[in-house]
């Protein structure tokens, strides 16, 4: 893997406007263990509506024990409770968060 310098991450951060080049620097970052570059580029492209950069944001989120954080980024459907896009069993927030799901419970 080649060492990409600090100023480059920041400028990535910085410059990308498009979804999937924000999501695949995100995910750059992330293969790196570049958090501080990672979170902004996936939170960046979550915001214009990547479900998979969602998703990868999620993961990082719930890894560091900030589940509202994470829970905050879901879009979430009111009338069901699942997370729009996604299949089970991480329809539910619980379930991409590695929770235990309370919905079928009674």
């Amino acid at each position: 893997m080649v060492k990409v310098p600090a100023t480059c991450w920041q400028a990535l951060c910085d410059h990308l406007t498009y979804p999937d080049d924000q999501r695949r620097a995100g995910n750059a970052a992330m293969d790196r263990l570049l958090y501080r570059y990672a979170e902004p580029l996936l939170s960046d492209a979550a915001g214009i509506g990547d479900r998979l950069a969602a998703s990868r944001l999620v993961g990082l989120l719930a890894e560091q024990g900030r589940v509202e954080e994470a829970l905050a980024v879901l879009p979430v459907r009111a009338d069901a409770g699942k997370v729009q896009g996604l299949d089970p069993p991480h329809d539910r927030p619980a379930g991409l968060l590695g929770l235990p799901d309370s919905a079928g419970e009674t």
